[in-house]
C-alpha cells in the first residue's frame, strides 16, 4: 500500500505553503496545537519535520506549540504530552492515564464485539486493576515456587554465555545482532509467567518464537496505516494488511488460550497456585461467583488474563532483547565501560564464588548507571498511546473521555538542557562524585513502566545480570570491518538497532 504514500505526498505538494515553518511560527500563538488539514490531520507536518522519525518530529513540533499539543494523526485525535515536566504532572493522574491505546494490540483486533478492553472508562480500569494484580503476583512469587529469580538469571545467564562462545567459535569471533537476545528474553519472560524453567529448543518457546516474528513484522506494515487511518481495517483489511493481522492474532490467541487449559485442568490453582496463571485463575475463579457482573467491566476473566499474557510475551519480550542489543552496542563500543564494569564486579564478586547473586547487583552502581544511559538514550519506547479515562479539564482546555494519549518521552531523554550532550552514551551522568546513582526519575521510560507495564520489575535485574556475565566473560568491541554502525535504530512498534556485528574476545 504504497500508493497511500504517494497520494500524501501528492496532497502535501498542494498544500506545502502550510508546512513552512515561518506559518507555523505564525500559528504559535494558536492554542492547543498546530493547524490540521483534511485526511492527513497533521500527519504533513510531522512528515517534514522529520520523515523517519515520528518521535523526533513531535519533539520539534513541540517546540513551537507548547508541551500539550492536540494533532491528528490522519483521522485519529490525540493529545500529545511532552517534556520531563509535563509528562510527569499526567503520569501522576489517575484520570489521564488509561489502558494502551494501540490498533496491533492483541484485545484490538481479535474481535470488533468481543474486547478484553473497550473504549469506556470502567474497563479501562477493570484492566488496571488486572494490571495492578498482575505485578503484584509476580512480585509474591517471583519466578515461581520451584524456581527464583536468582537461580533462573544464573542459568538463563549462563546458557546465554555458552551460546556466545558457540558462536564465537562457529564464525571467526563474530557475532551478528540481529534479533540474538530474543530467544533469550522470551525463556525469561516465560519462566515470569509459568513458573517453568524450559531449554530454547523446546517446542512451546520455538512456536511463539515464530508468532513473535511474524506479528512484529505484520504490525510493523499495517499499523502505520491503521494507527491513522482505522476505517481501512473495513475498506482495504487486504490491501493494508490487517487480514493477516487478525490470523496471527488469532493463532496467538489459540495459543494463549491452550495455555491457560492447560493449567485449570491441572487444577493446583486451587489448593496449591505457583505462577502468576494459577493465581490469576484463583481471581477468576473468585469473580465468577459475583451476580450481576458486566463482563466488559470485570478486571479477572479469561479474556484479560489473555491479554496479560499477550503483553509479557510479546511488547515485553520485544522491548527486552531490544534494549539488551543497545545495551551491547554501547558497550561494544566503549572499552573503558566493560573495564569498569569488571572493576566494580571484582569487588562485589569476591572468593571461590564468581556468580553474580541478585542481591549483589544492588551493590553496583556503575552497572545500574549503565542501564541508565542504556534506557535513556536507546529510547526503546520512544511513543506511548494511552486512553483518557475520562473528560478532564486542563486550564482552558477540556480533554473528552476517550481521546488518544500520546507521551513523548523522547522530548525528556533528548532534552539539552536536562542532559548535557544528550545524544552521547555517558553512565557518569548518573552518578555523583560519591559515586552514588543520582537522576533515575528523569528517566521517563523507567518511571512509566513502573507505573503502567506488567512485568517491569523483573527487567532492569535481568537486563544487569545479562550484561555483567557478558563482559565477565568475554571483551566486545564493534567489527572493525563495519564501522559504518549507527547508533539510529530502525523504527517500527519498539525502536531497534540495525543490525550490526560485534567481535568477541
Amino acid at each position: 500500500m504504497e500508493f497511500l504514500y504517494y497520494v500524501g505526498i501528492l496532497i502535501l505538494m498542494l498544500l506545502g505553503v502550510i508546512m513552512c515553518d515561518e506559518l507555523n511560527d505564525r500559528f504559535k500563538r494558536i492554542p492547543f496545537g498546530p493547524i490540521r488539514v483534511p485526511i492527513l490531520g497533521n500527519l504533513h507536518q510531522l512528515f517534514f519535520y522529520d520523515r523517519l522519525y515520528t518521535y523526533k518530529a513531535l519533539t520539534k513540533l513541540a517546540s513551537v506549540h507548547g508541551d500539550k499539543m492536540k494533532l491528528y494523526f490522519g483521522f485519529v485525535g490525540s493529545i500529545v504530552i511532552s517534556g520531563y515536566e509535563r509528562i510527569q504532572e499526567v503520569l501522576r493522574s489517575d484520570d489521564w492515564v488509561g489502558e494502551q491505546d494501540d490498533v496491533w494490540l492483541l484485545d484490538r483486533t481479535k474481535s470488533r464485539r468481543n474486547r478484553a478492553v473497550t473504549d469506556n472508562a470502567d474497563s479501562i480500569r477493570a484492566w488496571a486493576s488486572a494490571r495492578m494484580y498482575a505485578n503484584q503476583a509476580l512480585r509474591d512469587y517471583g519466578f515461581g515456587k520451584e524456581h527464583s529469580l536468582e537461580s533462573v538469571l544464573t542459568t538463563k545467564s549462563s546458557d546465554l554465555c555458552g551460546l556466545v562462545k558457540y558462536w564465537k567459535v562457529e564464525n571467526n569471533k563474530k557475532l551478528e545482532m540481529d534479533n540474538f537476545f530474543l530467544p533469550f528474553a522470551l525463556s525469561i519472560n516465560w519462566t515470569l509467567v509459568t513458573g517453568e524453567v524450559l531449554t530454547v529448543e523446546d517446542s512451546r518457546l520455538q512456536e511463539l518464537l515464530k508468532l513473535i516474528k511474524t506479528w512484529e513484522e505484520i504490525t510493523i506494515e499495517s499499523t502505520r496505516y491503521l494507527a491513522n487511518w482505522p476505517i481501512l481495517s473495513e475498506w482495504a483489511p487486504k490491501q493494508i494488511g490487517f487480514d493477516r493481522l487478525v490470523e496471527v492474532n488469532q493463532q496467538i490467541l489459540r495459543f494463549l488460550q491452550n495455555l491457560i487449559q492447560e493449567r485449570r485442568a491441572q487444577k493446583e490453582y486451587n489448593s496449591s497456585p505457583k505462577n502468576l496463571i494459577d493465581k490469576f485463575l484463583l481471581k477468576i475463579e473468585e469473580f465468577n461467583d459475583v451476580q450481576g457482573k458486566k463482563s466488559q467491566d470485570v478486571p479477572f476473566s479469561d479474556a484479560t488474563l489473555i491479554s496479560v499474557l499477550f503483553n509479557v510475551f510479546f511488547p515485553s519480550t520485544l522491548v527486552l532483547q531490544s534494549t539488551l542489543s543497545f545495551a551491547m552496542m554501547y558497550v561494544s563500543k566503549c572499552a573503558e565501560v566493560q573495564k569498569q564494569i569488571r572493576t566494580e564486579m571484582q569487588k562485589v564478586v569476591v572468593g571461590q564464588n564468581k556468580t553474580l547473586s541478585v542481591d549483589q547487583l544492588e551493590m553496583m552502581p556503575y552497572l545500574t548507571a549503565v542501564i541508565l544511559e542504556v534506557y535513556r538514550l536507546a529510547n526503546v519506547i520512544p511513543l506511548e498511546k494511552r486512553k483518557i479515562l475520562k473528560t478532564v479539564r486542563d486550564g482552558d482546555t477540556r480533554v473528552t473521555q476517550g481521546m488518544s494519549l500520546v507521551f513523548n518521552y523522547d522530548s525528556a531523554n533528548s532534552d539539552p538542557d536536562m542532559w548535557k550532550d544528550p545524544t552521547s552514551f555517558k553512565p557518569e551522568r548518573f552518578l555523583d562524585h560519591n559515586g552514588r546513582i543520582v537522576n533515575e526519575n528523569k528517566v521517563l521510560a523507567v518511571v512509566a513502566a513502573k507505573r503502567l507495564c506488567i512485568g517491569e520489575l523483573v527487567n532492569r535485574p535481568v537486563l544487569m545480570h545479562a550484561i555483567a556475565s557478558l563482559v565477565q566473560s568475554f571483551t566486545f568491541k564493534l567489527d572493525s570491518d563495519n564501522n559504518t554502525v549507527t547508533t539510529k535504530p530502525d523504527y517500527g512498534i519498539i525502536n531497534k538497532p540495525s543490525r550490526y556485528e560485534i567481535v568477541v574476545d
